[in-house]
């Protein structure tokens, strides 16, 4: 009996001690992994930058497996084009010309991505320009409204920004026949090419160009070469345009422009030519005039302009002030005639 006890004890003891081993086996759990990145989300995800120079800060958010927000950890920003797009170390993100870069934002090995588009705001400048003045019938009309650089669209250059500088689209007198052909501008001048604030350079002569000489070009500061010359533009000339200080040149000659010269154009003080004839213009020559210092060439032929030669104009540097032509109803006159030596 007593020994039937005793192994039972231990038969028991011994089951007691492998349940109780196997018991903590089976609910034992692995440690966990520690928090690792698994997603970074770039904020905000797209951005347009209007303007070389603009900026827009992005911000990463880190997340672990678990999703759960991870704060503090250390994140790498690179710009997949920094010639369109620049970006430092805290996410500050600079236009630098015009395109498409895509910024990404590094977390150990997991990254999130942005796109940042850089659209210069001369672009809608020139496509108004291509649609106003039927730009489909243009004789070269190359990158137009495409998404090149503006720089490699016909007759446009830009500086080292992508800002508009000159926009040349003009006609040309063909070597062979010696006709002139036009470039195919035709209708009026958009109001929106007011906005190329950087534009020294607008040559349009030579087309089919129609309506009055924008006033808003006066708004253009930097222009140095204003160029309107054979095309079909009425109605005067707008004052606003002495308010040009860098204008060098301003030809408006072979056209319909009537009534009278603005005494504004005195302004120009970096005047060194004025071409305005073959017009309607009457009236007398402003005084004014006078005040242009810089002035070299002055052409006022074939208009209906009267009166004396402001003395003012003897005491110009020019050398070269063209003749009056058939100003004057009835007489024509020879450049003795009309203008100081």
């Amino acid at each position: 009996m007593t020994r039937v006890t005793r192994s039972t004890a231990c038969v028991t003891l011994a089951c007691i001690v492998w349940t109780l081993a196997c018991g903590d086996s089976a609910t034992m759990e692995p440690p966990p992994d520690p928090p690792r990145p698994t997603t970074v989300t770039v904020i905000p995800a797209t951005s347009r930058l209007t303007a070389p120079g603009d900026t827009v800060q992005l911000s990463a958010e880190v997340r672990d497996q678990s999703g759960n927000l991870m704060v503090g950890v250390p994140v790498t920003w690179r710009s997949s084009m920094p010639a369109v797009a620049a970006v430092d170390a805290t996410g500050l993100v600079r236009a630098v010309r015009e395109g498409v870069a895509e910024i990404r934002a590094v977390a150990s090995r997991t990254r999130g991505v942005a796109q940042i588009t850089v659209f210069s705001p001369d672009r809608a400048a020139l496509v108004a320009l291509y649609h106003a003045t039927d730009g489909p019938n243009w004789t070269n009309s190359d990158n137009w409204l495409t998404d090149a650089p503006l720089r490699s669209w016909h007759g446009v250059g830009t500086n080292s920004a992508g800002r508009v500088t000159s926009v040349g689209l003009v006609g040309h007198r063909d070597s062979q026949s010696g006709r002139w052909t036009s470039h195919g501008l035709k209708g009026t001048i958009p109001p929106e090419v007011g906005s190329l604030t950087e534009l020294e350079f607008l040559w349009l002569y030579g087309n089919e160009l129609s309506g009055t000489i924008p006033p808003f070009l006066g708004d253009l500061a930097k222009l140095k070469y204003l160029d309107l010359s054979g095309n079909e533009l009425t109605g005067q000339i707008p004052p606003e345009l002495g308010s040009l200080a860098n204008l060098q040149t301003f030809a408006a000659h072979t056209n319909s422009i009537e009534g009278a010269i603005p005494p504004e154009l005195g302004n120009l003080t970096r005047l060194e030519t004025l071409t305005l004839s073959d017009n309607e213009l009457s009236g007398t020559i402003p005084s004014a005039l006078g005040d242009m210092a810089e002035l070299r060439h002055l052409y006022l032929s074939d208009n209906n302009l009267t009166g004396p030669i402001p003395p003012e104009l003897g005491g110009s540097k020019s050398r070269d002030f063209g003749s009056m032509g058939t100003n004057c109803p009835g007489r024509s006159r020879r450049p003795s005639e009309t203008f100081p030596n």
